[in-house]
């Protein structure tokens, strides 16, 4: 847990989860995040490859009530989680999703 995190009541969070609070991260009552669980509030990209010249790219993320968040996701920061929604296993979320949304990665498989 980094920075400003702030978890509501009756929540479950995973072993292996990072909770990035940066610029600030809220999780709503009734929420599961599941093991190895990555949320970020803050990337480093530009000042990376900027050579140190740019800041932290900043931006808060919001998760509702009644979520899971399933095991290995990644959440981006600035994105925000309705209220009941699912995120599916492995999947990396950069963009906002309203209330009872599911998303999912998609599985690709090779033959």
């Amino acid at each position: 847990i980094i920075g400003d995190v702030k978890i509501g009541k009756n929540c479950y969070v995973g072993p292996y989860t990072i909770l990035d609070g940066s610029a600030g991260l809220t999780i709503g009552d009734n929420t599961s995040i599941a093991a190895g669980v990555h949320i970020y509030s803050h990337d480093s990209v530009s000042r990376n490859l900027g050579g140190s010249k740019f800041e932290l790219s900043l931006g808060s993320v919001k998760i509702g009530n009644n979520c899971f968040i399933g095991p290995n996701a990644v959440v981006a920061k600035g994105v925000d989680i309705g209220n009941h929604c699912f995120v599916g296993s492995n999947s990396v979320l950069t963009f906002s999703i309203k209330n009872f949304s599911a998303v999912s990665a998609k599985c690709v498989t090779s033959t």
